[in-house]
């Protein structure tokens, strides 16, 4: 069985409140139940640890990995639960089964190559260390350098994730990560869970939103407002909302209707209303033309769309 050699406490005795110990760290590789099996017994160590982030339940670091097998080391992320409140073995596992076993065929593409799951019991306490390949920095869904064609791979992660039978359940930018030749990939998954996608419409940016009950899948609907694929399901009208579907095929009249009557003065200030209320409606429906009009093939892809032979390309070999 390999293992993994901890050189660098990464505070774990501090956290336990030990002394220093004299000698290094040695975790275990764990190998779950239809996960590949290493071909080799190695000896791996990690160098050059900075800390990137410290939660309640986590704690992860960049670092250099070491093994016998290679004499390059790899930047690699390494994440571990020995600061955690609570014990994280659990998550730790599921999140090692999704990697090597149930998105495997998603490694090295569009989720990070895993390097494996490692664990200790240190001074009573079972920690556990997970490594995987280092592939960027995180985003925000609303950083403006973001290109249409930046959220669109953005957008393929999460279909190809759903269309593999998983639902990723953190929709966020600190999940997503890019590496310096603009490729991005999905992390995180230790809240996953399998999902069977039922979206029933195709995605074209600038659109007007659908309602979330039509377009059939939360998930990929929330990631669609995050990254501000489609114009709002409601317009501002004199301070209040009103649907734009009622502006799609609604007259001038009913939209004022919808409006307090005590808001007019005046005729006149009702006569304004209807101008205003017209003026958008023309603007609703030439938006509602303009897209009418785009091919299906050129729309984004549903995740029932996209055919399996997509997973084409095979992982890293595991470590």
């Amino acid at each position: 069985m390999s293992e993994l050699i901890l050189s660098c406490h990464l505070g774990i005795n501090h956290q336990l409140g030990y002394d220093p110990p004299s000698e290094p760290f040695v975790f275990q590789r764990v190998t779950q139940a239809g996960c590949p099996t290493p071909a080799a017994t190695l000896s791996y160590h990690i160098d050059k640890v900075t800390e990137i982030y410290e939660g309640d339940y986590t704690t992860v670091y960049r670092a250099s990995l070491l093994g016998q097998e290679s004499g390059a080391p790899r930047d690699i992320v390494l994440k571990t639960d020995v600061n955690a409140r609570y014990p994280r073995s659990s998550m730790f596992t599921q999140e090692a089964l999704r990697y090597e076993k149930d998105l495997r065929h998603m490694q090295g593409t569009y989720i990070p190559n895993c390097y494996g799951l490692f664990q200790a019991t240190i001074y009573n306490k079972l920690i556990s260390v997970l490594l995987l390949e280092d592939c960027g920095e995180s985003i925000n869904f609303r950083d403006r350098s973001l290109s249409d064609s930046d959220n669109i791979q953005i957008w393929k992660l999460f279909t190809e994730l759903h269309v593999s039978g998983f639902a990723h359940r953190d929709v966020d930018g600190r999940n997503v990560v890019k590496d310096r030749d603009g490729k991005f990939v999905l992390v995180d998954l230790e809240h996953s869970r399998p999902h069977k996608c039922e979206v029933r419409l195709r995605v074209l940016i600038g659109d007007f939103a659908p309602r979330e009950s039509d377009f059939g899948c939360e998930e990929l609907y929330d990631l669609a407002i995050e990254l501000d694929f489609w114009l709002p399901r409601f317009l501002t009208i004199y301070g209040y909302q009103v649907a734009v579907s009622a502006f799609k095929n609604g007259e001038a009249k009913n939209i004022v209707d919808m409006l307090p009557s005590d808001m007019f003065g005046t005729e006149e200030d009702r006569e304004e209303a209807m101008r205003e209320v017209e003026r958008v409606i023309k603007c609703v429906q030439e938006i509602q033309a303009e897209y009418a009009d785009v091919p299906d093939e050129q729309r984004y892809l549903r995740p029932s769309d996209i055919p399996k032979s997509r997973f084409s390309s095979e992982p890293q070999a595991p470590v």
